[in-house]
C-alpha cells in the first residue's frame, strides 16, 4: 500500500482501507445486498485528478487498477470467486429492488 500509494499519479487520488467488523458481520449474508459478512479488510483504491487539457485520465485509471492488484498476494484464498458468487447470489435481489426504488435511474 505504501508503494502504491507514493506511486499516485495525483495529490487527489487516495487508498483507503476499511475494515469491515462488528455488527455487520452479525448479519446473515442472505438478509442484504452486500455479500461478504466475515470480518475482513477492503482496499479501496480511488482515482481522483483534476481534468485539464494535458492530463492523461487512462494514466490515473492504470495507477488504481496496480494499487488494487498490489493488494491481491494479501487478498483472502479465492477472493475473485467470492466477488463472482456473491454478485451471482445478489444480482436479481439488487435488479428487483432497483426496479422497485430507481427504475429510472442507470441500469444495473
Amino acid at each position: 500500500m505504501i508503494v502504491a500509494a507514493n506511486a499516485r499519479t495525483s495529490p487527489l487520488s487516495a487508498i483507503v482501507l476499511h475494515h469491515f467488523h462488528g455488527a455487520p458481520t452479525r448479519v446473515r449474508s442472505e438478509a442484504t445486498a452486500f455479500g461478504p459478512r466475515q470480518e475482513h479488510f477492503l482496499l479501496e483504491a480511488i482515482a481522483a485528478w483534476r481534468p485539464s487539457a494535458s492530463d492523461n485520465p487512462a494514466g490515473h485509471w492504470l495507477w488504481a487498477q496496480n494499487a488494487s492488484d498490489c493488494a491481491v498476494p494479501a487478498a483472502s484464498a479465492g477472493y475473485r470467486d467470492q466477488t463472482a458468487k456473491a454478485l451471482t447470489n445478489i444480482g436479481a435481489r439488487l435488479s428487483e429492488v432497483k426496479q422497485t426504488y430507481d427504475a429510472d435511474f442507470l441500469p444495473l
